[in-house]
């Protein structure tokens, strides 16, 4: 219990070294975001480029909740093997936060009948895949 206040303490600071300049992440305008990104890979054991790879389709259901697993392909991971990822409620809670707040909506649902290969966590740069 103590180690998940912690963490989500972390999150709420997220404070990272960038060079010799210390960056704010919870200052800036993509909070959301950037926070998921943060916990992701350390509350569902997630490496870097499987981050990286996730699509919205891979982590919304029909109904547009943020689903418990997560199947990752043989493309999506480190090795010739798929696995399955489980996501814990803290973790739905952060990514249901950051989807409504970077759609504007309320209800995900309208985003299973919208393009749903679009990287979840996009770029400035790239809108439609990953970091």
């Amino acid at each position: 219990m103590a180690a998940d206040s912690n963490l989500i303490s972390f999150g709420r600071s997220c404070r990272s070294w960038i060079g010799h300049w210390v960056v704010d992440l919870a200052s800036r305008a993509r909070v959301a975001r950037n926070e998921a990104i943060l916990l992701t890979p350390q509350l569902a054991g997630l490496r870097v480029g499987e981050v990286a790879s996730l699509t919205l389709r891979d982590v919304l259901n029909d109904e547009g909740q943020i689903k418990d697993e997560i199947y990752l392909s043989a493309d999506q991971t480190k090795g010739d093997r798929g696995r399955t990822v489980l996501v814990p409620k803290r973790l739905q809670e952060e990514l249901l936060h950051y989807l409504q707040t970077r759609f504007g909506l309320k209800d995900l649902v309208v985003l299973n009948f919208t393009d749903t290969s679009r990287a979840l966590f996009y770029t400035q740069k790239y809108q439609d895949r990953g970091f």
